[in-house]
């Protein structure tokens, strides 16, 4: 007080002010306070002692009026009502966020301030769960500042000093990433660089052991980069140590959250607790925004995914949208709850499934999967009902806190009052509270019973009706329609609302409403006129409308994209009428348009090509279940064959199979035309012979074959010998496969498309002939050299990038046929650099793996290694089996001695298939299987041998990755 301590006497008073401080500002319920002071059980005076224990604080407190304004009594409980400047603790996070944030000059000077704030261990002696809590993440923060402190006056001054006290610390936390990462650099800079592999090798020990999982990839590049001598950023492991690195992966909270501290707590101390909370309520009442708060605090201390489910319209893309958010592909070859299990094992994340009601049955199976993961794993979800999953911890979301009486004061201390007179600010800058408006006000909250979507609709009309007759309006129109009981007379307060809200729209602004419904996920203005612009609508006026439904609160709008609430979009799209086929149709027309688009960019590698791929994902999967539910397989088909080689690259292969899959399989493909039969047959094919589904394959393209024969001339024919030649190349068949490649340039010789991909295919199958030894050796690597070169030159005249870079890996491959692999290196990996850039995550598998074989045989043993592990990563994350073959010769090459085991059973995964003749380097396993033969003797390997053939990708790639940690001690 007035700068002199003031001892608290008794533990329970410290409790309280403890309790009291930490969420300053806010009422905190009797309840709440005896919970936190009792965890064990409240004894029968618990409310009692708390007010005296309240009256002794206020007397600490100076007494009088002036302490019970600092700590004051209301209808919802005590709060502390001081500035956050004057708590120690806060102006320390404040300064600490500040620090860390800081990129350049000033970041050291910033992190030495904030961590001088540090006085000591915040509520020492206060041995209440709440209080521990509290100091141990403070306590966390200040030891995250600690260490990038250290780290950045190494980078500045080279400070050895601090090197020893990052050393000191990793001895301490073996298995924090942040500190092993900051260590590794540190190292680095004072040109360490044995020590920083080492220090490498400690950490994936370190991890392997206390957590079962490797280091994050961001780590894993570092390695990476360490083994080439090339410098790396400085960014820190997003995985359980920074949160900063995951914030984009987070909506944007586009509006400060009114009140709801009280909620927001709550719900994030269930999620604390228990495995799965469900936060459920009305349509409208709060949910999604509720639980978006909770996930932003959350992502300062772990891994936050954000899987918003408002968009899918089948369960069975459940899981799969999951997988997604995580960074996964779907894949056939394994069972998606299966990935999610394991990765959710290795993660220990919090994941947020917002709006489950309509798929509720097939969120129960993920959410399973999601827990089953271990103890660290948890799921916030949002419904209108329960999950009704074992373990779900039900929360249902209060209406906000309404006006106690009809005066200004009163409706600005409510929540629901001041999310109302905010919102009506927005559309109306002279706003004022007098006691006329807060009469009308609160009148107008009770009405909508505290919901905040209404309350926002009814707001955002604020500008263009006089309060009173805004409530007089609400009265009349909700009147007859809310009827009910409580939870039902809440569902039928939004629907009303928004009943409400519609009417006051223009014909126009109606009509583009429920055109917009037809959108899955979010928009932009372009779409929205290309879809809704029809009569009688101007297209050019589609722009004006939509900003007159955002001001309207019934379409969001988040930068320069759009998008409406499930209550919203529910309400507008039953109102779309007799023009739902033609609506349907132009959405299709649009997605198919995107995709296009996205095939075209992925040639000429457009900086960001991905980006309209994954924000059409969803209306994609809703075009094609209305075009199949209407009968229109030629829409369905036209979008599930577009958008060319983006799909795989992207980690979408396995919804594009399904999508073509349910079209082929359906009896009306017989009433399509000859031409889209005969394309979307094609399609299929070809992704079966990609996924290695040979014999599927062969009877698809023969189908695909005949389609052909009774349309002549259709474009697409000409790409049936590729597809063919992709077959017999991955059956081994080489030499014909090469006769079925040459056919390629027979085809088409203007198409620049068909010729670049036909020149790498022969290219690919010539190199492999050459390594195999099937042909002689060096006709076949001029050939290879002189078609790669006439692939460079069309692909360098029509500026096509992506395939550009898959010609450069080409000529450094082979480069290593010729004999010179260290010389290949270079090239080699400069590529894979590129794919990187341009989020080619399937060739990039592959180029990795051959790397690593062209580093093994150069003797670069830790660069295969480090080569090889990411190129699992990079298998695991997109579920490309087809590359496993490849990657697990190199795996027994480099593992015989030191994996025996592991080395065997790969050995089955090896010899189960040939090898994908792409970007073939030699890898003889005669050596290895030598070794393991004197190491566990020819019965043994042969019985491991047959138990590796039947294991799924998952597991093929958990003993790859095993047999790698045992060798990388040999090469440090």
């Amino acid at each position: 007080m007035g700068g002199t301590t003031v001892p608290v006497a008794g533990s329970g008073r410290r409790g309280l002010l403890a309790l009291l401080a930490i969420r300053r500002g806010e009422p905190v319920a009797v309840e709440s306070i005896e919970e936190a002071l009792w965890p064990e059980g409240r004894p029968p005076s618990a409310v009692k002692v708390v007010r005296t224990y309240v009256s002794h604080l206020r007397a600490l407190l100076g007494g009088g009026e002036s302490a019970k304004q600092v700590l004051r009594t209301g209808p919802a409980g005590y709060a502390l009502v001081v500035p956050d400047e004057s708590v120690d603790v806060r102006r320390f996070e404040r300064a600490a966020a500040s620090a860390t944030r800081t990129q350049g000059p000033g970041r050291l000077a910033r992190l030495e301030g904030a961590l001088a704030l540090w006085t000591g261990t915040p509520f020492a002696g206060i041995r209440l769960p709440f209080a521990e809590a509290e100091s141990a993440r403070l306590a966390a923060i200040r030891d995250a500042v600690e260490v990038d402190l250290l780290a950045a006056r190494v980078e500045v001054r080279r400070d050895h000093a601090a090197v020893q006290a990052l050393e000191e610390i990793a001895s301490e936390r073996p298995a924090d990433e942040r500190v092993g990462a900051a260590l590794m650099d540190a190292y680095r800079r004072v040109g360490r660089r044995a020590d920083a592999l080492r220090a490498h090798e400690r950490l994936r020990a370190a991890l392997a052991d206390e957590l079962g999982v490797d280091p994050d990839p961001e780590i894993e590049r570092r390695y990476l980069a360490l083994l080439r001598g090339v410098a790396v950023a400085s960014t820190p492991p997003a995985r359980r140590s920074e949160a900063a690195a995951q914030a984009p992966s987070l909506p944007l909270e586009r509006t400060r959250l009114i009140g709801r501290e009280r909620e927001v707590r709550e719900v994030a101390e269930l999620i604390a607790r228990r495995d799965v909370v469900t936060v459920i309520g009305a349509g409208g009442a709060g949910k999604t925004r509720l639980v978006l708060r909770v996930a932003h605090e959350a992502v300062q201390a772990r891994e936050v995914v954000w899987v918003g489910l408002a968009g899918v319209a089948d369960g069975r893309h459940v899981a799969v949208e999951v997988l997604h958010a995580f960074g996964l592909a779907d894949t056939e070859e394994r069972d998606p709850l299966d990935a999610i299990a394991a990765h959710a094992r290795s993660r220990g994340v919090l994941v947020v499934l917002d709006n489950c009601e309509h798929v509720a049955e097939a969120v129960a199976p993920v959410v399973a999967a999601l827990t089953s993961g271990g103890p660290e794993s948890r799921v916030l979800a949002t419904s209108r009902a329960p999950l009704r999953v074992p373990g779900e911890q039900v929360w249902r979301i209060p209406a906000m806190t309404m006006p106690s009486a009809a005066t200004p004061e009163d409706v600005v201390r409510s929540e629901a009052g001041r999310l109302f007179v905010e919102r009506a600010r927005l559309v109306d800058a002279g706003f004022e509270m007098d006691d006329d408006a807060a009469a009308s006000v609160a009148a107008i909250c009770a009405r909508l019973d505290g919901l905040p979507l209404a309350l926002e609709l009814a707001a955002a009309r604020a500008s263009g009706l006089p309060l009173r007759s805004l409530s007089e309006a609400l009265t009349s129109s909700l009147g007859l329609l809310t009827a009910g009981g409580a939870t039902t007379s809440r569902h039928r307060t939004i629907e009303a609302t928004i009943a409400w809200s519609h009417a006051l729209l223009s014909p126009e602004e109606s009509t583009l409403l429920a055109r917009l419904s037809v959108f899955a996920a979010s928009f932009d203005l372009d779409a929205a006129a290309m879809v809704c612009g029809y009569e009688p609508l101007a297209r050019d006026g589609v722009a004006t409308l939509v900003a007159n439904l955002v001001d309207s609160c019934v379409v969001e709008r988040t930068e320069d994209r759009y998008r409406m609430l499930a209550p919203v979009r529910q309400f507008a799209s039953e109102r779309v009428g007799a023009e739902r086929d033609l609506l349907d149709g132009r959405h299709a027309a649009w997605v198919y348009g995107v995709l296009e688009q996205v095939s075209d960019d992925w040639w000429y590698a457009v900086e960001g090509w991905a980006i309209p791929l994954d924000r059409v994902i969803l209306d994609a999967q809703a075009a094609i279940e209305r075009a199949l539910d209407r009968g229109d397989l030629s829409s369905a088909a036209d979008i599930a064959q577009s958008g060319g080689s983006s799909w795989g690259d992207r980690g979408y292969g396995a919804r594009q199979r399904d999508w073509v899959n349910r079209i082929i399989d359906d009896p009306r493909l017989a009433e399509l035309s000859a031409e889209r039969a005969a394309q979307i047959l094609h399609t299929a094919a070809h992704i079966a012979a990609i996924d290695c589904r040979l014999g599927r394959a062969r009877a698809l393209l023969a189908r695909a074959e005949a389609a052909f024969a009774q349309a002549p001339h259709v474009p697409g024919a000409a790409w049936l010998p590729f597809t063919r030649g992709v077959i017999l190349g991955n059956e081994g068949r080489l030499a014909d496969a090469v006769e079925a490649a040459r056919e390629v340039f027979e085809q088409d010789p203007e198409d620049p498309q068909l010729v670049v991909f036909g020149a790498v295919q022969l290219a690919e199958l010539r190199l492999a002939q050459a390594v195999r030894g099937s042909v002689e050796v060096a006709p076949a690597l001029a050939e290879a050299s002189a078609l790669l070169a006439r692939a460079r030159a069309v692909s360098t005249a029509h500026g096509f990038v992506s395939p550009l870079v898959y010609v450069d890996f080409m000529d450094g491959v082979v480069v290593a046929a010729h004999g010179d692999a260290e010389a290949a290196l270079g090239p080699c990996l400069a590529a894979l650099a590129r794919w990187r850039e341009i989020s080619a995550d399937f060739p990039l598998a592959a180029g990795l793996n051959a790397v690593a074989r062209v580093a093994l045989i150069a003797g670069r043993a830790e660069m295969t290694v480090a080569c090889l592990d990411e190129a699992w990563a990079v298998m695991a994350s997109t579920g490309w089996s087809s590359a496993t073959r490849a990657a697990t010769r190199t795996a027994v090459a480099l593992a015989a001695e030191a994996a025996p085991v592991e080395a065997a059973m790969l050995l089955g995964v090896a010899r189960e298939r040939e090898e994908e003749p792409a970007l073939t380097v030699a890898c003889d396993l005669t050596a290895a299987c030598s070794a393991l033969d004197r190491a566990l003797g020819p019965e043994e390997t042969a019985r491991l041998a047959d138990v590796g053939a039947s294991l799924p990708l998952d597991m093929v790639v958990a003993h790859a990755r095993t047999a790698l940690r045992a060798v990388r001690p040999r090469h440090a």
